[in-house]
């Protein structure tokens, strides 16, 4: 290397997929990204990041984490162009939209300008509309600065995903981002996260040009009817990881 010349970062995301619905679309998509993917199969919240989060501790070669939801149907083509755009910006926190769901909100983006709540009972999603992305784009503007999106595959750098966990709050709060209704046990994690780079002072930025299937409850959910079970795949081959529930500590 000639000297004075900076060296290009090489980017090595892992892709992290939360499996629970074997929603098709989604897998076929994925077996054409060329990256690693951590595929983490039926498993409860919150082993499904907790596997995650410690696979990608340790394992250093990787410089990104992407989390890849059930119901996402990955873009390889877009994908590529993204990691280009992370080589050359050094983003903290970077990804594409995707639409809130197939029915009532399909017109909506699953991303906020303004943090939502974590208390259920004030939590308020003011969805940026479809036709909103259409006008900033119209105006060349291409990538925002959002304060929530739905975790949908974005580029976090090793240092910040390393900082901060899907499943804790940076302060304590007798807040919870319970997702949905109280009366469920899941947990609104990509609010848990948004909130965490909130207070962090991390930028969340989406590229307005990239739009991702969010097919949302696709399929039938197999936790509990499947055995759970993780493995990586790697150039389309399956190297399966055992799995020891009691390394992971649950608060």
């Amino acid at each position: 290397m000639k000297r004075g010349v900076k060296k290009e970062m090489k980017v090595n995301p892992l892709l992290v997929f939360s499996n629970v619905y074997d929603c098709e679309p989604v897998i076929n998509a994925l077996h054409k990204i060329n990256a690693d993917i951590l595929c983490v199969n039926y498993y409860k919240y919150p082993y499904n990041w907790l596997i995650g989060d410690k696979y990608f501790k340790e394992h250093p070669e990787y410089t990104h984490y992407i989390p890849i939801a059930p119901d996402l149907v990955p873009n390889p083509d877009e994908f590529e162009i993204m990691r280009k755009y992370v080589q050359e910006f050094d983003f903290d926190v970077y990804g594409p939209c995707c639409n809130v769901d197939m029915e009532r909100e399909k017109d909506y983006l699953a991303t906020c300008l303004k943090l939502p709540e974590l208390e259920y009972n004030k939590r308020h999603y003011k969805w940026l509309a479809e036709s909103q992305r259409q006008f900033l784009l119209s105006k060349n503007v291409t990538i925002l600065d959002v304060k929530f999106n739905a975790l949908c595959a974005p580029f976090i750098k090793r240092k910040i995903k390393l900082d901060i966990p899907f499943t804790k709050l940076p302060y304590p709060t007798t807040e919870k981002p319970i997702w949905e209704t109280e009366f469920k046990s899941g947990y609104a994690s990509d609010l848990a996260f948004c909130h965490f780079c909130n207070y962090r002072q991390v930028p969340i930025k989406q590229d307005l040009r990239f739009k991702w299937l969010h097919l949302r409850y696709n399929g039938e959910l197999q936790i509990g009817k499947k055995e759970p079970n993780v493995f990586l795949l790697k150039n389309n081959e399956y190297t399966p990881i055992e799995i020891d529930l009691r390394e992971y500590v649950t608060q």
